[in-house]
């Protein structure tokens, strides 16, 4: 494992430690810790050499490291003129592999997402660049075009717009007349209606007054206008087949008993004889029912 260089952090499983190091005093744990410490940093096993041992456990003199060696040696395997230590060796192992594992990941991720020319490129501008920091000389170096950084950055996915949240009604809002219009909604109504929009929407309390498209509301708003002028229109002007129907229906039951009994959706609120009644005459006098009257009580 000589050269390996994992050096972010070592893996220390204290209950394997408490185990193998029970024979130890606070000398020996020092010296056993910076025997490990200096052993993960280099990635290489340490040399039987008690000059340079002692120095590498930290210990005051040589003569101290003499007298805690024997305990430290029951916890390496010391062979070849080296002290190696499984569990070290062991987990430099697993760290190169993982290292090699995300260095290769990433080299296969930069590819397919920038393809292999674009790598190429980038390799080729950072070993000329390697030379010159290392020696903290600074020349001049090859760098991406600006038509290449453009290329680059198309590439990179742009976070997606966010969500029209809505909003109220705003002061300076404008109706589209023109559509109420094509509606056949008169310019006096309209502007009518646009009073009621406004009130309506600008009463309504929190979320329940915000849109995220107005100009779509007012259309819907116009759309029911015209729906209800339609129906009141029809019901005014007797051309509804459905309002003749019940007025004639209601006419009958009147004659015949003197109760006016209508149904609530027809419209018809006032009987026969009445100036304001609007059943057209012919239905009357089907019945028997006298004409209504007009403002100066004559028979319209």
């Amino acid at each position: 494992m000589a050269g390996a260089r994992p050096d972010t952090w070592m893996p220390l499983y204290w209950g394997d430690y408490v185990r193998d190091t029970g024979h130890l005093g606070c000398a020996g744990h020092g010296a056993y810790l910076m025997m490990i410490k200096h052993y993960w940093c280099t990635g290489t096993p340490l040399n039987d050499d008690d000059s340079e041992l002692w120095r590498i456990a930290c210990c005051e003199g040589k003569r101290e490291w003499l007298k805690i060696r024997p305990a430290l040696e029951r916890l390496f395997l010391i062979g070849d003129g080296l002290w190696r230590h499984k569990r070290v060796e062991i987990e430099l192992a697993k760290a190169v592999r993982k290292t090699e594992e995300r260095r290769e990941s990433g080299s296969k991720g930069a590819e397919k997402r920038w393809g292999s020319h674009e790598i190429s490129d980038s390799l080729a501008i950072a070993e000329p660049l390697a030379e010159p920091v290392a020696n903290g000389m600074a020349k001049n170096a090859p760098s991406q075009s600006e038509e290449e950084k453009k290329e680059q950055a198309a590439l990179v996915p742009k976070k997606p717009a966010k969500a029209n949240r809505g909003c109220r009604l705003p002061e300076n809002f404008v109706p589209d007349r023109e559509f109420a219009r094509g509606l056949e909604i008169p310019d006096q109504r309209i502007e009518l209606e646009f009073q009621r929009f406004c009130d309506f929407w600008r009463a309504k309390p929190g979320q329940s007054g915000v849109k995220s498209d107005w100009p779509a509301t007012w259309r819907n708003w116009c759309r029911k206008a015209a729906e209800y002028l339609g129906k009141s229109a029809a019901a005014s002007n007797g051309h509804d087949a459905a309002w003749l129907a019940e007025c004639d229906r209601a006419c009958a039951i009147f004659a015949k008993s003197g109760e006016w009994k209508p149904h609530p959706e027809a419209h018809i609120n006032v009987r026969p004889g009445h100036e304001h009644c609007r059943i057209p005459p012919e239905i009357l006098a089907k019945h028997g029912l006298p004409p209504t009257p007009s403002a100066d009580g004559r028979a319209a």
